[in-house]
């Protein structure tokens, strides 16, 4: 997202600058097909993964998936945000190259240097435990690695073609070697996945050409030149990660226990309750963030667009959670052949994250328009610490396989219900009410209604492990609380 954002409000910001009208005007389409490049990406990766999920076995696809959201995780906890971090520098430095590109070279040897423990993670992992798959993906949270950093030089220097055609090339090749070789396991998945992004990586390098090569040179590091370029993409990089955790954590934690059904259970039905809200974000950042930025993000007119949006996405939102919720089977049947018509329940379960996910994302970068990222980073890291802890419980308390699954979707909506809580009252800094009450009112409600729901849906688990679950996905709600209560005098 972040490196959508800068791409797009580049070139907008310098229209304004321009005098030749066919300048500005080419700077537009150019905008216009990053955009559609980047919708394209999405579509083909939901091209693929469905693809896999009605080729592969319910346990090769848990492995596969497995497999994946390791790649994912390590990727986006390894990348240090250096990908926006480049783009912003190509793009600070394209008048003189004395400006960007000893920060560039500095930012590459970083980048090359965080291949290193990635690696290491990896094949220590698989020896560890025996299995293939935690190296394999490794290998390629690698090649991801300098993929990405590639997209941020060319977007950095409005490269607009080569920019697309690197972007599309990784989903595209991905489902033609995929097609080619009617893979069936989750080993041959992963290397059809490395092998797409390494030729991503060729046809970067070549777009680059000489350039390319003197940017690798040996290592000249200078720490003040990385610490203005990593301070651009924290935030960014921070809410990227802790997102990424979000839905990778209890995958990664089935996966590793070798409950590739669960996995596959869990990761179809987050993939099909987050398709609707990353949609949605991507406006928000794109469109919502840089208007924010423009307006200011206090007074009448930011409460006007903060508004405008939040009923734009109440009303694509609202119809999309209850689309899940009602018509979960025959939209299962129609995609996956009813093979996982059984998922419907969860589906149910999870629709509910389409509406508090959109939510979020609005908040976030409202706070973020504030120059109080901290508080969004804060929010979004306490979901990210409920999924852990409703994985830890799941683990400890030796639950079944349907009562794990639906446990990880409960804790998964009172995870984000207490982040949209939580930040929305960051982003009302006058609201006239008590703000004890508000905060033990919200811990109360979303403490009962998880409760409830736990109650209702675990039938085969003791009261006491009910409690224990829901004390685990709630209490850190109620510390939030206190710290919204003793912090709003800063806010």
């Amino acid at each position: 997202m972040g490196r959508l954002e800068t791409l797009l409000q580049g070139p907008l910001r310098m229209a304004r600058g321009l005098r030749s009208a066919g300048d500005a005007h080419a700077i537009v389409i150019g905008s216009v097909a990053v955009t559609a490049a980047q919708l394209s990406v999405g579509g083909l990766y939901a091209l693929t993964s469905l693809y896999l999920v009605r080729t592969l076995s319910t346990e090769e696809y848990g492995r596969a998936a497995f497999g994946i959201y390791i790649y994912t995780l390590l990727q986006a906890v390894a990348g240090l945000g250096l990908g926006t971090g480049v783009l912003a520098e190509v793009a600070r430095g394209r008048s003189s190259k004395d400006v960007a590109w000893p920060t560039v070279h500095a930012l590459l040897w970083v980048r090359l240097a965080s291949i290193v423990p990635v690696l290491l993670v990896g094949f220590g992992w698989a020896m560890i435990s025996g299995n293939v798959l935690p190296a394999m993906a490794s290998v390629i949270a690698t090649a991801a690695l300098v993929a990405d950093f590639l997209i941020g030089v060319l977007a950095g220097g409005l490269r607009t073609l080569p920019y697309i055609l690197v972007t599309v090339c990784q989903p595209a090749a991905f489902l033609t070697l995929l097609l080619l070789f009617r893979v069936g396991t989750a080993e041959s998945t992963l290397i059809a996945l490395g092998s797409a992004l390494a030729l991503s990586v060729l046809v970067g390098v070549a777009f680059l050409g000489r350039r390319g090569a003197f940017l690798v040179g040996r290592p000249r590091v200078s720490l003040s030149e990385l610490g203005h370029a990593v301070g651009v993409a924290r935030n960014a990089y921070l809410i990227g990660a802790l997102n990424i955790g979000f839905t990778s954590i209890p995958i990664i934690v089935l996966g590793t226990l070798g409950r590739y059904a669960e996995a596959a259970a869990l990761s179809i039905v987050l993939a099909l309750v987050r398709f609707a809200p990353e949609a949605l974000s991507l406006a928000v950042v794109s469109t919502y963030f840089p208007r924010l930025k423009a307006a200011g993000p206090v007074g009448p007119d930011a409460a006007a667009l903060f508004a405008t949006f939040a009923r734009l996405l109440a009303v694509l939102a609202i119809p999309a959670t209850a689309g899940l919720a009602v018509l979960g089977r025959p939209l299962l049947a129609v995609l996956f052949g009813g093979t996982y018509d059984h998922l419907a329940p969860y589906l149910t379960v999870g629709s509910v994250l389409v509406v508090l996910l959109a939510a979020e994302s609005l908040l976030i970068w409202t706070l973020v328009a504030r120059n109080e990222g901290g508080s969004a980073i804060a929010a979004v890291a306490l979901r990210l610490g409920v999924i852990l802890a409703a994985s830890i419980a799941t683990l400890a308390l030796g639950l079944e396989d349907d009562d794990a699954v639906l446990v990880l979707l409960v804790a998964a909506g009172a995870g984000v219900l207490a982040s949209v809580i939580i930040q929305a009252l960051r982003t009302r800094r006058t609201v006239p009410v008590s703000w004890p009450a508000a905060s033990f009112a919200a811990y109360g409600v979303a403490a009962a209604a998880t409760y409830l729901a736990l109650g209702a849906l675990l039938r085969s688990t003791s009261d006491i492990g009910i409690v224990l679950i829901t004390g685990l996905a709630t209490l850190p709600l109620m510390a939030f609380g206190a710290w919204i209560t003793r912090t709003r005098g800063s806010g």
